[in-house]
């Protein structure tokens, strides 16, 4: 490289470095690409569903149970996934042809290399170079292994490229990026001077010469496969660069041109072009063509896991590492599972990746129309093995689970569910030889009926509590661990150990972050703050119990009842930190503070205010008249494994959060044990921060003075995709489940989930108050607008004892709930149904027995299931500033 050269690639770093100061606030729009799927459902037309789409149920909602209508069906998922998840991709050329350019033998003889051009499309002007291996000698055709790679193609040139800047997959908006920028113009005159050329690192499972991929790739010819490899970003740029007119600038290049009917993403490019090294391999006399097997990592396995599903020549489809957007569900994925990406993550920094259709449904992930599992589905009956790393935090095993037991029935359905495989290895986000190993034993296992000693079914525990891959005790940056005692603290039960606990805390993260350690012992203690990276593990026989004294919890700004007011800062608070973790097996409690009244006064807990990633794992606590647990503002919290109890306040209260797992806790509270919020008034209206992803799971709840979960009365700020999971609710001395608002909140609650849930010692299971609970507000949203919005409310599989079934009579008949669904609801009540102002209701197998009165009672509803009708006195016409009529 000259040095002229050199200066003008440091110029447009610069110059990139600038455009992207100018980041604008909105993501601007693509322009649209009609195609022939014309339109489809968006968003807001689709009911939103927890549970995964059944592959085996047709549009018409018959049932698939024999090998021909799943034919059919195959038909319907691959036209929505074009629609939806890929684009509409182009149909094969039908004229693809192969040009040897070099040739020459390898390792002693034993390999054949050559590098091959292959040409096609429009007047074959469209084509790429191939790396073709194969083994020396064999007689007959041999399986062939088609690898895209982020290396080098083996002896070739990648094409030219775009120069990449630091924003691409960094997380910023990709559609929110400047337009036409410098830095745009400059990376394309750059690639016109022949300067731009970029060709991403060599890994070391990925070779950028013949001889180097002679050697790594030893094993795969010694078995006797074939391997066509080449750089993938041949078959399409991978760039979030942008044309002036919005549209994308990978566009402008490869493929794309010759295809301006189609709105296929990178995702569909790549896939396209491993169809097309299928298309040459069919007429080569060296490769079985019945014995065909794609494999690629990462981005480049969600690409096969796209070929795998629409090019049925392909015998084995080995996606690898390939996290959301491959085999990992989007509805069990992302921020709310402990995962990096979900849905929304690759909405944001790949966009271009996908359909663009498929962006509509970000911060929507339940009401998507499909899931991953559809695309593995889509394999059968041919073999499918997802090669993982139980260290990837890009790829997490519940989800890859949830996807392969969701692809089961159809391969289930054909009886070959030993085609259906996943092998985990131990380590992070990469491709590695154990990989090769595992797909090479599958593949011998699938093509040739080899016996391996291996099995394609297991699925790594769940890591124990603290370790590494578990990220609780690891925040990044850990380095050190302080035992509390060496900084001072006593432990005695008596003395304030205050000053020497957050001596060690203080410590610790100016260090970088680590673990701060609480021995066993009673530690008393005013407000502590927790900063960045930094874990406080308090283990067996530990006890942090707050002090009795008022002045040890200085006063500052907290949020109560929706709105922010003066009040007492917590035992435990951090603010504006994040990789933080209060961990066990030991035990928080609060204190009595002597002389003050009841709430707010009183500290909560544990506070985390606009903090993100907190991890709260294994300990117990207990309060008095106060709330236990309380983040507000904060994105991507998790409390798995908490025993709560409290005499009279919440347990959890999730506060204007995005991204929160409540999984496998016990909590028995005087109050709400959890209660999900979002501000009130004008105050929480302005400020517009929703309660969003919420998943509670696995726990045992119960309440003693109100409901069990709360989702309200605090709304103004919305409230939306909570999803409610194998929950049992012990007592209540109101309602299971109870969603509440009032006029004047305004904003939104809805895709309120509810799916297996055992209730019992209620008053009843659900209740939705939208007319007049909670405080009243000093400054209510007016009019109309404050009226609040619900819709897709959806409960299934509930088992009840006692009380009513469901009250959601007060809702206001000027903003009707729109969809309500009750399915599967068993057990015995003393109550029914009670509903009024109901659009599009779904009741289906309501067997509940004992009820005095009718099963349903209706006012202004609409819907299915609803035969056995009464009248109820429907709620009148609504007013803001109307005074409460209960909590």
């Amino acid at each position: 490289m000259t040095k002229s050269t050199r200066l003008g690639l440091t110029v447009l770093g610069v110059l990139v470095a600038i455009g992207l100061q100018a980041q604008p606030q909105q993501p601007v729009p693509l322009p649209p690409i009609p195609t022939s799927l014309g339109t489809m459902p968006g968003v807001n037309d689709v009911t939103a569903r927890g549970e995964m789409p059944d592959v085996l149920v047709m549009n018409d909602g018959r049932r698939v149970t024999t090998s021909a209508q799943w034919g059919r069906r195959r038909d319907e998922l691959k036209r929505l996934l074009s629609y939806y998840a890929v684009g509409l991709v182009p149909p094969a050329p039908g004229n693809v042809t192969g040009t040897v350019l070099t040739s020459r033998s390898l390792g002693n003889g034993a390999i054949s290399y050559q590098l091959v051009h292959l040409a096609f499309g429009p007047g074959k002007t469209l084509g790429f170079d191939v790396a073709v291996f194969v083994p020396a000698g064999a007689r007959r055709p041999v399986p062939t292994v088609i690898f895209p790679s982020f290396g080098l193609t083996p002896g070739g040139t990648p094409l030219p490229t775009m120069l990449r800047v630091p924003e691409q997959g960094k997380g910023l908006d990709a559609l929110a990026l400047p337009l036409g920028d410098p830095s745009v113009r400059i990376a394309a005159a750059a690639i016109a001077a022949g300067a731009g050329t970029q060709a991403p690192p060599v890994l070391l499972d990925q070779a950028g010469n013949p001889e180097q991929a002679a050697r790594t790739y030893a094993d795969l010819f010694r078995r006797g496969y074939a391997l066509v490899t080449y750089h993938y970003q041949d078959t399409g740029e991978d760039t979030i660069r942008r044309n002036d007119d919005g549209s994308w600038a990978f566009r402008n290049t490869r493929f794309f041109p010759a295809y301006p009917g189609y709105d296929w993403g990178l995702l569909g490019a790549w896939a396209w072009g491993i169809s097309r090294v299928a298309d040459y391999l069919e007429a080569q006399p060296f490769a079985d063509r019945t014995k065909l097997v794609a494999v690629g990592h990462s981005r480049i396995g969600k690409a096969v896991l796209v070929a795998g599903a629409f090019d049925e020549r392909l015998a084995v489809v080995a996606p690898a590492g390939s996290g959301a957007g491959g085999t990992g569900a989007y509805r069990f994925n992302g921020a709310a599972y402990g995962a990096r990406e979900g849905l929304d993550d690759m909405m944001r920094k790949y966009p271009n990746w996908f359909s663009p259709h498929l962006r509509e449904f970000a911060g929507h992930v339940y009401r998507l129309p499909f899931d991953q599992h559809w695309f593995m589905a889509l394999a059968a009956p041919r073999a499918f093995i997802s090669l993982e790393g139980t260290g990837d935090e890009n790829c997490l095993a519940s989800a890859v689970k949830q996807t392969r037991d969701g692809a089961m029935p159809a391969y289930a359905l054909l009886k070959l569910e030993g085609r259906l495989g996943v092998n985990y290895a131990p380590h992070r986000h990469a491709l590695t030889t154990e990989d090769w190993t595992a797909l090479l034993d599958f593949a011998d296992q699938q093509l040739r009926g080899l016996k391996v000693d291996r099995r394609f079914d297991q699925f790594p525990a769940a890591p124990a509590p603290g370790s590494d891959v578990a990220g609780v005790s690891a925040p990044p940056g850990h380095q050190l661990s302080l035992d509390v005692r060496d900084a001072g603290a006593r432990g005695d039960g008596t003395t304030k150990d205050t000053r020497a606990i957050q001596s060690a805390l203080d410590r610790v993260a100016a260090a970088g972050g680590g673990e701060v350690v609480v021995p066993a012992g009673t530690y008393v203690s005013g407000s502590l703050v927790l900063k960045s990276n930094t874990t406080l593990r308090l283990e067996k026989d530990a006890t942090l119990r707050g002090s009795p004294d008022l002045e040890d919890y200085p006063q500052t700004k907290v949020r109560w009842e929706g709105r922010w007011v003066d009040g007492r800062r917590a035992l435990v608070s951090a603010q504006d930190a994040e990789h933080i973790a209060i961990a066990g097996p030991g035990h928080i409690a609060g204190h009595p503070v002597v002389g003050t009244r009841r709430m707010p006064n009183r500290a909560v807990l544990i506070e985390t205010v606009n903090c993100r990633d907190v991890r709260l794992e294994d300990f117990s606590a207990e309060h008095t008249d106060m709330w236990s647990i309380h983040p507000v503002y904060c994105e991507n919290v998790v409390a798995r494994r908490l025993t709560i109890r409290s005499t009279g306040g919440d347990g959890i209260d999730v506060d204007s959060c995005r991204h929160v797992v409540i999984d496998s806790c016990d909590i028995d509270t005087g109050d709400d044990a959890i209660a999900i919020k979002s501000g009130r008034g004008m105050e929480g209206y302005r400020l517009a921060r929703p309660t969003e992803d919420v998943l509670i799971s696995n726990c045992r709840l119960g309440d003693s003075r109100f409901a069990v979960i709360g989702i309200g009365s605090e709304t103004s700020g919305g409230i939306r995709n909570v999803r409610i999971e194998h929950v049992t609710f012990t007592h209540a001395k109101t309602y299971a489940v109870y969603i509440k608002s009032r006029p004047g909140r305004g904003a939104n609650i809805e895709e309120i989930v509810g799916r297996d849930l055992d209730v019992s010692n209620a008053e009843g299971f659900l209740r939705f108050n939208l007319t007049n609970s909670g405080l009243q507000d000093p400054e209510p949203v007016p009019g109309d607008e404050g009226i609040p919005r619900t819709r897709n409310f959806r409960f299934e599989d509930v088992r009840i004892k006692g009380g009513t079934l469901v009250d959601g009579a007060p809702v206001p008949p000027e903003q009707p709930l729109d969809g309500l669904a009750l399915i599967r609801i068993s057990g015995k009540a003393e109550k029914g149904i009670t509903l009024a102002n109901v659009r599009n209701a779904d009741l289906q197998d309501i067997t509940v027995t004992g009820v005095i009165g009718p099963l349903l009672s209706i006012s202004n509803v609409t819907g299915k299931g609803l035969e056995k009708l009464g009248p109820v006195t429907a709620p009148g016409r609504s007013a803001a500033g109307r005074s409460s009529g209960s909590r």
